[in-house]
């Protein structure tokens, strides 16, 4: 649970962010949220037949930010030691990506996860394929996977990776294959069974897609 706090810190970054926080409060409390969770064993209290983890996220924040604000409590910056590494541009490059016309704070959380989801997959993929001496391929074929490729694109695609057109589609294919067995991994990380796997994909994509 703390590798996940440590992964998913963005989706909470953008929320509190769209709270009307500056970036600087932004980052402070979102340290001081995961600090606030461990340090009470707040992660003890998630069981698989409780919840999604990210359900599990969007009600924490609101409960501290409200505590927060009673008890003016907000972090300073630089006074202690940081438990997550925040990267402020990175940080505020993902919160201006977001439509202006996304105003919910729990839609912004949702859409936020999404990404991070995706990219997540994709990073590990990336390695894999680097590591097999694939890196070209997989750059080559990974708009394929969520990106606007098209139909069409195969035969450039064939021509950049000097393999016919049919082997192309052959190999889109199966590192969609791969994609999908990487996404049910990490999916099933945070979902309550097994079952909630596949509409959590969907709900996923549809997030995604925005």
């Amino acid at each position: 649970m703390e590798e996940l706090c440590k992964s998913y810190w963005p989706p909470l970054y953008a929320f509190i962010r769209r709270r009307g926080f500056s970036p600087a409060d932004a980052q402070d409390l979102t340290q001081g949220f995961f600090e606030d969770l461990l340090s009470r064993n707040g992660l003890q209290t998630v069981r698989p037949t409780k919840g999604r983890f990210r359900t599990f996220l969007l009600a924490c924040p609101e409960n501290f930010l409200n505590n927060q604000h009673d008890k003016s409590r907000t972090r300073k910056r630089g006074g202690n030691n940081s438990f997550l590494a925040i990267d402020e541009m990175e940080a505020e490059a993902r919160y201006r990506l977001l439509p202006a016309t996304l105003t919910d704070p729990a839609k912004i959380l949702d859409r936020v996860w999404a990404t991070i989801v995706i990219e997540r997959v994709l990073q590990t993929m990336k390695a894999r394929h680097a590591v097999n001496g694939e890196a070209a391929a997989f750059a080559a074929l990974q708009p394929f996977l969520v990106g606007d490729a098209v139909r069409g694109d195969y035969a450039a695609v064939a021509v950049r990776l000097q393999m016919t057109e049919v082997a192309a589609r052959k190999a889109a294919h199966d590192l969609r294959a791969e994609f999908r067995q990487f996404l049910l991994r990490e999916i099933r990380r945070t979902v309550d069974s097994s079952a909630d796997i596949e509409p959590e994909i969907r709900e996923l994509f549809r997030l995604f897609a925005g």
